[in-house]
């Protein structure tokens, strides 16, 4: 099973601020959690099999207890929050997955909801 990759601060600041070079467009797809979060841990198993299925985008994982005004940065109000993060261009293109209508009882979001937003940012490169 792959391990999904805990993002550092440094790394997170530097993909903000657009330091990050590629010679093509890279998606990646950031997990925010919190250790105190039930959903965040629920959540891993789904996150690490997406990681799976989409090989075409980097899966990483950051704790907002290093960076707790990161939610205000990035433009979310809670854990767990899927974002992804095209880039490839001098600025990053930031999306946040929506809440769902209907949350799932123990991990938040859907699986489907999940692959479906990673869909549509992939459709964009």
């Amino acid at each position: 099973m792959t391990q999904i990759e805990r993002l550092s601060k440094k790394n997170l600041r530097q993909i903000l601020k657009g330091q990050i070079e590629t010679s093509t467009p890279v998606l990646f797809v950031v997990k925010f959690y919190s250790n105190e979060c039930h959903y965040c841990h629920a959540l891993q198993d789904d996150f690490i099999n997406l990681s799976t299925k989409h090989d075409d985008a980097h899966f990483y994982a950051f704790n907002i207890s290093d960076q707790p005004e990161i939610q205000k940065i990035v433009g979310f109000k809670g854990v767990p929050t899927i974002c992804t993060f095209l880039i490839g261009s001098s600025k990053p293109r930031i999306r946040v997955i929506p809440d769902p209508t209907t949350p799932h009882k123990q991990k938040w979001y859907h699986i489907a909801n999940i692959d479906s937003f990673i869909n549509k940012e992939k459709t964009k490169i």
